[in-house]
């Protein structure tokens, strides 16, 4: 990184402002202290992932909620969990992620729920 920025700016002359965005501050701040006169170091927070994962979360957490409201709504019977995939509008490659949720194998303990290969039957 060093060898980039002192290659960018090999004239001294006009000074170059450079923006450094790394989650390694260490490696920032010696990459700061071989060069001289830095005038201004600002640090920021951009929490793209964090926020990115919170929300995906919170959806996650809203779409198990109304799929263990769907499952407890349907009447006695076996459904095929496509049929239950497509009426809660989850995609196949999630699906089994939100049926190995904690709230979805509470109804499977509390048996509400038995759960098959290809087959939800609802008690």
């Amino acid at each position: 990184m060093y060898q980039a920025l002192k290659r960018i700016q090999r004239i001294v002359e006009p000074e170059g402002e450079f923006n450094i965005v790394s989650n390694d501050t260490e490696v920032v701040k010696l990459v700061l202290h071989r060069f001289k006169n830095v005038v201004q170091c600002e640090e920021f927070e951009f929490g793209f992932k964090e926020r990115e994962e919170a929300e995906k979360d919170e959806n996650r957490n809203k779409r198990v909620i109304e799929l263990a409201k769907y499952l407890e709504a349907l009447q006695k019977g076996v459904y095929s969990k496509r049929e239950i995939r497509e009426a809660a509008g989850i995609d196949q490659a999630h699906f089994s992620d939100y049926l190995k949720n904690e709230r979805i194998v509470r109804l499977v303990q509390n048996k509400v729920i038995t759960m098959t290969y290809r087959s939800i039957e609802r008690l």
